[in-house]
């Protein structure tokens, strides 16, 4: 596809210069032929930002789209997370133009149309500009005027103003896929909510009622039109989702939309009259292309009973966000300025004293063909064997990698640093003995597709399992959600919200895990997953569990967080000590006390087994995983002296775990906070 060059931002004498923005996911070809009839405008001084939530572009688009971005003509925004409204205020923050125009990525521009857009703003008191959408086959001549009064129309949602050819002021529904803003109104008003999920519907009008209720002033201008073909599935189309499923999202949207812009009590007689049908249906000019292709094709029931259900859900949202406005201050509090050299995740590995392992682990992937990932390396070994470090360094020549140097070995340190230097908007943390899954990346970044996702975990395949066997969960969502002790990671069944992920497999958005402080390095190498969870939920998010974005995890015994030749009490020790404590912090005094109760339980158990039979198995761990226990009681020798070997190893261990704990409630009665350490933690040094 041949595009002309039509780009370079500047001032002229008679028009301001302009940024278009444009959000798109899974429509590459579609974007193509939208960035060509953009590019073809004759209009000076704009530039094109296209914010991009694709997770991989088939082979030609992906290569078109980064010669565009390498020429110039457009700056190609990789966004890992898809949601529209949250695309919409990353173009913004990268705006450099007084005008944000914002277009779908499915629509023809007729000539002029930028120009019409820009001449609004030659009035100082103009600060927005929504246009009429046209469908295929449709014509700006067959649409109708309005035969009501123009401030009563500009009030009415239910007309669609955008279907008609009189010219409004201050028009109440807006319309996304041609809207217009001055970039520094846009800014003071917080930009987009990102309460809008799913099919996104209505976070245009959600953003006109703020727009008015400030005191600005917009219009409805019908010669600025466009040809919107609205694609049937990509932008903000599911096609797997359920009918009611859908219809509940959409009427969630809509309906925070109509009372957080209106406030509730304007939206009430909106609300009155959708649920009594007073509707003029007749003012809805033309055919609804757009209902055409998205009307519930999965039963009328289902269909209403998720109306309903949202339409409820909807009102409660906007009641209890009542004073909230835009989300970009969040955004740029977060740091959460999107990169814009295609990398859509970070891969962070924390390394120590596993030269042979990590070498096998970055082999592995490197391998990986997916676009738009780096891993960034964060070593804290003092040395490496010559040839370990001779493969390291050909491996690490690669430009997705980065190194970084931790002289102190504390794995939430390392991986602060790692999140710290990361250029993406997932971190994707891994250990340094696993090898990667097929799928393991698109399947952690399925998961972000619904907007309240704040990390997730994946499963974790122990090298004597096997592959293939399949371990279901002995234990329900609730238990998973509240129990500290059930790492849910080593089960194949999902979880749309549990406690203890790990983070030997482990993702999370990094705009929220910037918010909460990332990880609390109290914890050197137990608990530290567990706490940051915690705290994930507590601001809000949900933590899934995905087993299909599985590693293999190699166990390596020495290295890692473990301290090679440690006694039983010191180890004892640190895992009592951070065990409890990130419990303390997780789940308060109440929930460690079940918690207690549960483990010493299940420890008696595993004791019994050990002695009769000599196995010892955590119910929710796979079959031949007992630890050093297991392998005391299972070696040759007499019965009576495996259990004394057995004694030698669990009592210190007991011991010290016993004393790790009160160690820990007394910290967590005096701890000063619950935040992590992200910004106090050592940034490592470059490699």
């Amino acid at each position: 596809m041949d595009i002309p060059c039509k780009v370079g931002l500047r001032m002229t004498n008679h028009q301001p210069s302009m940024s278009i923005v444009v959000a798109t996911f899974e429509r590459g070809t579609m974007l193509l032929e939208t960035i060509e009839s953009i590019l073809s405008q004759d209009y000076d001084g704009f530039e094109l930002l296209i914010v991009d939530q694709t997770p991989a572009h088939p082979e030609d688009v992906f290569r078109q789209l980064e010669e565009l971005n390498t020429t110039g003509r457009i700056r190609w925004i990789r966004e890992a997370i898809p949601n529209l409204p949250r695309a919409r205020n990353i173009g913004l923050l990268h705006a450099k133009g007084g005008i944000v125009l914002y277009l779908d990525d499915d629509v023809l521009l007729p000539d002029g149309f930028l120009a019409r857009h820009a001449a609004h703003y030659k009035k100082a008191d103009i600060h927005a500009v929504t246009g009429m959408i046209l469908h295929p086959g449709e014509k700006f001549s067959d649409r109708p005027t309005l035969d009501l009064p123009r401030k009563k129309a500009a009030r009415r949602l239910d007309l669609q103003t955008m279907r008609f050819r009189t010219r409004l002021r201050n028009p109440s529904h807006f319309v996304g896929a041609n809207m217009s803003f001055r970039r520094q109104t846009l800014l003071g008003l917080g930009g987009f909510s990102h309460q809008f999920d799913g099919s996104a519907l209505g976070e245009d009008m959600e953003l006109a009622g703020r727009l008015h209720r400030a005191g600005y002033t917009s219009v409805y201008d019908p010669k600025c039109h466009l040809l919107h073909r609205v694609a049937e599935f990509g932008g903000c189309r599911d096609r797997n989702e359920r009918t009611f499923s859908r219809s509940r999202a959409r009427l969630r949207n809509y309906y925070f939309a109509v009372c957080h812009g209106l406030t509730l009590f304007h939206a009430s007689e909106v609300i009155a009259m959708r649920w009594l049908g007073r509707f003029t249906r007749r003012q809805n000019a033309g055919s609804n292309h757009e209902a055409t292709i998205t009307a519930p094709k999965g039963g009328r029931l289902p269909s209403l009973a998720g109306r309903f259900v949202g339409a409820l859900e909807g009102v409660w949202k906007a009641w209890r966000n009542r004073h909230v406005g835009g989300d970009l201050a969040g955004l740029q509090l977060a740091g959460s300025q999107p990169c814009v050299d295609n990398k859509v995740i970070s891969i962070i590995i924390p390394t120590y004293n596993r030269g042979a392992h990590l070498v096998r682990t970055l082999r592995a992937l490197l391998t990986r063909e997916r676009q738009g990932f780096e891993v960034i390396l964060v070593d804290q070994t003092g040395a490496h064997p010559p040839d370990i470090q001779k493969e390291l360094d050909s491996i690490t020549s690669d430009p997705r990698i980065r190194c970084f140097r931790q002289k102190i070995p504390n794995a939430s340190m390392a991986r602060n640093t790692g999140a710290r230097e990361s250029s993406a908007p997932i971190l994707l943390f891994l250990d340094d003995d696993i090898t990667p899954m097929e799928g393991l990346f698109e399947r952690h970044l399925e998961c972000y597709t619904n907007a309240r996702i704040s990390a997730v975990g994946g499963r974790i395949i122990w090298s004597e399992e096997g592959l293939e066997k399949l371990v279901p969960a002995r234990f329900g969502t609730t238990q998973a959600a509240h129990w500290p002790e059930l790492p849910v990671c080593y089960t194949t069944t999902p979880f749309d919200n549990a406690l203890h992920l790990i983070t030997c497999n482990m993702s999370v958005r990094r705009d929220r895990f910037l918010e909460v402080g990332g990880f609390n390095e109290r914890f050197r190498g137990y608990g530290e997953d567990l706490e940051l969870v915690a705290r994930l939920q507590r601001a809000g998010g949900y933590c899934a569990y995905e087993p299909r974005a599985a590693v293999v995890h190699h166990s390596a015994p020495a290295g890692g967080t473990r301290q090679g030749g440690a006694s039983a009490f010191p180890l004892g020790f640190r895992r009592g000590r951070d065990q409890n404590l990130s419990t303390l912090l997780a789940v308060g005094f109440a929930g460690w006390i079940g918690y207690t109760y549960r483990r010493q339980t299940q420890t008696m158990k595993r004791a019994i087994g050990l002695l009769l039979g000599g196995r010892s198995r955590e119910y929710y761990l796979p079959e031949g995983t007992g630890g050093p226990a297991t392998t005391i009681m299972k070696s040759r020798g007499s019965r009576v002296g495996r259990i004394y070997k057995l004694l030698q190893y669990k009592v210190p261990q007991l011991v010290g775990a016993l004393a790790g704990t009160t160690v820990a409630v007394v910290v967590w009665l005096y701890i000063p906070d619950e935040r992590g350490s992200l910004h106090a933690g050592n940034k490592g040094e470059r490699r």
